[in-house]
C-alpha cells in the first residue's frame, strides 16, 4: 500500500514540474534539483513544499494544479458553500 502511494506522489511530482517548466514558471534545469530538495524535505506534499519555500504563490500554484488535475482552478477561501446541495 506504501508502494502506490509513493508512486502516485511520484507521479504528481513528475505532473506537476512539468507544467510548471511548461508555463515557465521553472526552468528545466532547476526542475531537478527541486524534486531532489523536495525529496529531502520534511514536507508531506509538493504543493505545501513549494508554497513554504517561495518558489511559487498560491496565485501561481493554483492554475498548475487546475491543469494537472483537469479543473477549473478556484480558491474557495472566504467562500460559503450551500450545505444542502
Amino acid at each position: 500500500m506504501a508502494q502506490i502511494e509513493q508512486n502516485e506522489l511520484n507521479n504528481f511530482v513528475k505532473g506537476l514540474v512539468e507544467i510548471l517548466v511548461n508555463t515557465n514558471k521553472i526552468s528545466k534545469q532547476d526542475s531537478q534539483d527541486l524534486i531532489k530538495n523536495f525529496k529531502n524535505s520534511s514536507k508531506a506534499s509538493f504543493d505545501d513544499f513549494l508554497l513554504s519555500e517561495n518558489i511559487l504563490s498560491k496565485s501561481e500554484l493554483l492554475p498548475a494544479l487546475g491543469a494537472y488535475y483537469g479543473t477549473p482552478e478556484i480558491d474557495v477561501v472566504g467562500v460559503l458553500f450551500d450545505h444542502n446541495l
